[in-house]
């Protein structure tokens, strides 16, 4: 994947018509996963978290591993970490890298640009498993470029991770609520169209009773 390809990538993602149906999956996934709503929405704000950490290539098993140790939900944790992508880490690190910028200046950003490119470019050619080759691709951009990166990323990682919390929580909950009443109501609706029982009359299976006495038997 060279520079320009990179670029149409980058362009393609911020239409809002094709990400729109993706965020809409992810979300009902999320929403819909098993466990403590607690737990889900905290390993919704871990993978938030680390996604925007300079760790390309070791993101899942960090992810993985802090969910574990924080007793967090890990499907959560690990889906999450994907929001950064070859598509959308030019503007996710290029945000994370002016917000470090601030503590510890580097280079313009049109320069971090470029370099976050040309690191993608050379990450993408490793496979999904060569985490070693696809860490190092970023470890190449230096220190001067890392260094803001990394604090940028925890900073922002942390305030953004803290807010996906939040929502994620509000939203299993909200989920979980509905989906209760909408039980409820089903089971007042099949109850109500079950056949009544008609109230037995008095008498109605009791065996019929012969009114007719016996007659006495005269005396001779």
């Amino acid at each position: 994947m060279d520079e320009e390809q990179v670029v149409r990538a980058e362009r393609s993602l911020m239409k809002p018509a094709r990400a729109r149906p993706e965020w809409r999956h992810l979300v009902r996934w999320l929403i819909k996963l098993r466990g403590a709503p607690r737990a889900i929405a905290l390993g919704a704000a871990i993978g938030v978290f680390v996604a925007f950490t300079p760790s390309i290539g070791f993101q899942t098993v960090i992810a993985l591993i802090l969910a574990t140790l924080l007793n967090a939900n890990r499907p959560a944790a690990m889906a999450l970490v994907w929001i950064t992508n070859p598509l959308t880490i030019p503007p996710c690190f290029l945000l994370t890298y002016c917000v470090g910028s601030l503590v510890w200046p580097g280079p313009s950003p049109a320069t971090v640009s470029r370099e976050i490119r040309n690191a993608i470019a050379i990450a993408g050619r490793h496979d999904f498993w060569e985490m070693h080759g696809q860490f190092n691709a970023f470890v190449g951009i230096g220190r001067d470029v890392l260094i803001p990166l990394l604090i940028g990323g925890i900073v922002v990682g942390i305030i953004l991770g803290s807010v996906m919390y939040v929502l994620t929580l509000g939203a299993v909950k909200t989920y979980r609520q509905h989906r209760a009443a909408r039980r409820g109501r089903r089971a007042l609706a099949g109850n109500s169209a079950e056949p009544s029982q008609k109230p037995m009359r008095h008498g109605a299976c009791l065996p019929a009773v012969n009114d007719r006495q016996p007659q006495r038997r005269k005396d001779r």
